[in-house]
């Protein structure tokens, strides 16, 4: 049976109990597959690296020369640690052979202890060791023997097929080799195509949701997702900053946007000191019900004790609040308000009055202490002195009259007012 293989595999080969009195060190690499000479020099070259690395090769002169290759014996060869693969006898310390130059399916019916079989009809991947006289046992028969694809992508991650442990399969997420200082981990771009366009490999990193339990009340907390940045570090002197995180998105094209950066959720700044965030050259948009809000709490962030926010109250008015739904200022031109006896609440922080109907009070609902707004009116009207408006005395408008007002948190005061 067919065994996949990943590279230059580091396997003792045949397992410390059999070779320990082989010829060849139990820690020897071994190339993972039979080779021509050719092909084994220009794959596995030999240097000190690979010092008594084992390989099979396939087209030896003889079996007493590998000569250049070419020829048609399979034999074993070793690295010298220096620059040249040689001919080597694998099995001629402490009573073993070494048959494996030859095999079929079916194995010879007498060996001795420790002598040592290669099926070649295996693709030069089953080995059979001698444990007793005449007794042959195949090697690698453990519960973990994995089987994997013909091909995979250079430098994917390789990933378990179905549940039997036995079975791997290739990825579309890559590790790339080290470029400088950077290790990359990406998706695999999609092949050329003659045909449509074909979308790039999306990248998702999930946390696991907390799993009830089904007989004990209680909850659990989801799973987290943390991404760390290398520190900086120095030996007595020097200063260096610390690693970034980088979240970018993709360039649109035509009259495609770039992508967007989406949070669904709270974003917390603590990093032990000040946090800042920086936006340069681009846009932060919030929708029509987002707060920008601050609490008094230090280097961390609750939101029941919020006590100052900001946040849009109409077209081109925003509005500041103790983070409630009161109001303690506004800012910016509002819509025109119709006179009444009880004017409707404010729009923005200046604001045109419609109409001829006497004021006598300012409808306050949600207003808190420190609203201060500018009045522009229209027409001719009597804004009476009383209830809630202390003035200094009534206010007998004509049109583009202003009035300047605060409020304390029961009335409203004049500041001021023009006649014009």
């Amino acid at each position: 049976m067919n065994r996949s293989n990943f590279g230059a595999v580091r396997l003792p080969l045949l397992g410390a109990a059999v070779l320990a009195s082989f010829a060849v060190s139990l820690s020897a690499q071994v190339v993972e597959k039979g080779r021509t000479y050719a092909d084994l020099v220009a794959t596995h070259p030999c240097d000190s690296g690979s010092s008594g690395r084992l390989a099979r090769v396939t087209d030896a002169q003889s079996s007493s020369s590998i000569g250049g290759g070419g020829g048609s014996t399979q034999v074993w060869a070793v690295c010298d640690g220096v620059s040249t693969w040689t001919l080597t006898s694998i099995g001629s310390a402490g009573g073993g052979s070494a048959t494996a130059v030859t095999g079929s399916a079916t194995l010879p019916a007498t060996c001795t202890e420790k002598d040592l079989y290669q099926d070649t009809d295996s693709g030069g991947t089953e080995f059979y060791v001698c444990t007793a006289t005449n007794t042959w046992t195949k090697t690698g028969t453990g519960t973990g023997d994995v089987v994997g694809p013909a091909s995979a992508t250079d430098n994917a991650f390789v990933r378990f097929d179905a549940t039997t442990g036995k079975l791997v399969q290739t990825s579309n997420l890559t590790c790339s080799d080290v470029s400088g200082v950077t290790t990359t981990l990406a998706t695999i771009t999609p092949a050329a195509t003659t045909g449509a366009a074909v979308a790039g490999q999306s990248l998702a990193i999930t946390a696991s949701p907390a799993v009830a339990s089904t007989d004990t009340a209680g909850a659990a907390a989801g799973g987290s997702v943390t991404i760390t940045a290398g520190a900086a570090a120095r030996n007595t002197s020097g200063n260096a900053n610390g690693g970034d995180i980088s979240l970018i998105t993709g360039v649109g094209i035509g009259s495609g946007t770039a992508g967007k950066l989406k949070i669904n959720s709270a974003v917390e700044l603590n990093t032990g000191s000040t946090p800042t965030l920086k936006i340069f050259d681009a846009e932060l948009n919030l929708a029509s019900n987002g707060l920008l809000s601050w609490g008094s709490q230090v280097n961390t962030f609750v939101s029941s004790i919020v006590d100052t926010a900001i946040k849009r109250q109409a077209a081109g008015v925003i509005a500041c609040s103790d983070a409630s739904s009161g109001r303690r200022c506004l800012l910016g031109g509002g819509t025109a308000v119709a006179s009444a006896t009880a004017m409707p609440l404010p729009t923005g922080g200046v604001v045109h009055v419609t109409g001829t109907t006497t004021i006598t009070s300012i409808t306050s609902t949600n207003f808190q202490s420190g609203v201060c707004i500018t009045l522009i009116f229209d027409d001719a009207l009597t804004f009476t002195d009383g209830s809630n408006l202390k003035l200094a005395g009534d206010f007998v408008t004509t049109a583009d009259d202003t009035l300047s007002l605060c409020y304390d948190g029961t009335n409203w005061l004049e500041t001021s007012r023009s006649i014009n």
